[in-house]
């Protein structure tokens, strides 16, 4: 698929990803997102169109966020891989804010990654994804009432 990257797994490689750990790892905090998306019925038509098996495979928790983005993605979470709210949504809360920061990275980092070496030593799975969620939940809420 094509569109405006939002997160891109390439981009976490290399030198910002520590030694030692699965590149996959560079993907989970895409995954957690995108997981959140699926289970919230907000991708687009095209993922429901194209990858209808993958995506139940995520809602019934068989198959990670993460694990989704690498086989259905490419790596990549890109603008149109996501319904048209949530694109608004994601630029908002993904993308960076004025002050160059990204909300919904702080809230990962806060929620999972406190006590870690890095974000890229939060494990992908659904006990973390558990923990996210309601956070994100708060935020879509935030931001719902912001567009009224």
């Amino acid at each position: 698929m094509t569109g405006d990257c939002i997160d891109c797994l390439e981009w976490h490689q290399g030198d910002d990803l520590p030694a030692g750990l699965d590149p996959a790892a560079a993907g989970t905090h895409i995954g957690m997102f995108l997981t959140w998306i699926i289970l919230n019925d907000c991708t687009s038509e095209a993922h429901e169109d194209d990858h209808a098996e993958a995506l139940e495979a995520v809602q019934s928790r068989t198959l990670t966020g993460r694990g989704y983005l690498m086989d259905k993605c490419g790596g990549n979470l890109r603008d149109t891989d996501l319904g048209e709210d949530a694109q608004l949504f994601a630029k908002e809360y993904y993308g960076s804010n004025a002050e160059g920061h990204s909300p919904y990275l702080e809230d990962y980092e806060r929620t999972l990654a406190a006590g870690l070496p890095s974000i890229y030593h939060v494990q992908d799975g659904w006990d973390n994804y558990d923990l996210l969620a309601p956070v994100i939940d708060a935020a879509y809420e935030r931001w719902t009432a912001s567009q009224q």
